[in-house]
Order: structure tokens, then sequence, then C-alpha cells
């Protein structure tokens, strides 16, 4: 069943929520909620916005701080893999500790041994670009692995 993300703020850990599930539903707005964090015993934020909450996932319809907040840092990620020629390993490390979902986008990405920071600046230029406010459900993991299959000469089936 899916949860709303939540961010510490004391020490960054982001996990999805243990006090809030919910069905499937549809304009579902969580605002101003908190809840403690299970790494270090502080409060924590969840993840304000309005979404549709399917069987397996939230889809955002408009998400507040904390979506934006992921995005750059995992772009600021991006940056600091460019300037230091990161290795993948380490690179899907760091965005895991960002975020699990970025985590595994990133694993996805760098399974894609020849330009991976590219393909993985793409997506945060895609991710930056959308506004947030409309009804759109992208699956970026699809997304991404279409793409490496297509590069690799496997399409999809």
């Amino acid at each position: 069943m899916p949860a709303p993300l939540c961010k510490c703020d004391s020490c960054g850990h982001v996990f999805n929520s243990q006090a809030i599930f919910i069905g499937a539903a549809v304009n579902v707005t969580f605002s101003n909620n908190r809840e403690q964090c299970p790494k270090c015993g502080a409060m924590a934020n969840m993840m304000d916005g309005v979404f549709n909450v399917g069987a397996e996932a939230f889809e955002i319809i408009a998400a507040g701080q904390l979506t934006r907040e992921l995005y750059e840092q995992f772009g600021q990620l991006i940056e600091k893999a460019q300037a230091t020629d990161m290795a993948p390993d380490t690179f899907v490390e760091e965005a895991t500790a960002i975020s699990p979902e970025l985590g595994e986008s990133a694993r996805i990405i760098t399974s894609k041994k020849s330009g991976w920071l590219a393909i993985a600046a793409l997506v945060v230029f895609l991710m930056k670009s959308c506004d947030l406010n409309v009804d759109v459900t992208v699956d970026v993991n699809d997304l991404i692995e279409t793409y490496i299959e297509q590069s690799a000469g496997n399409p999809k089936e």
C-alpha cells in the first residue's frame, strides 16, 4: 500500500510514512503533517500536496517544496558527479541518500555504462521543466528503461 514521503529536518532521512495508510482515492490533500523519523527520532515533515492514490503509487497532482527540494538535490548531485568524475556506484549511493526513489532511478540510469551522466541530466531537466500543477503522470523509470533498451538494440516488448 502506498504511503506519502517524509523527510527529517534533523538527519535528512527520507522515508515512507508509517503513520498514514490510504486505499485508492482521488485528490487527497496533505498539508503540514509531521511524524517521528525512524532513524533519529526527531520530527519529520510529510510531503505537502494533492495526490491521487492508486494500488501501488501516489500520483502527484500538485506538490509542495519537498519534491522540488529532492529534485534540486538530485540535480546538484549530477553536477557534482560531472565535476568529480564520480563512480556510478557512488552516484547511486548518494542518490539513495536523497531519496530511495531517486536512488532506484540512479541505479537504472547507471546500468547504461556510457553516457549515464547525460541521461541523469536529461531526467532532471525534464523534471524541472514540468509544471507540477498539471494532471500528468510520467513513469521516469519506464522512460529510462525504454531508452536503455533501445540504445542497446533490444526494443521493449
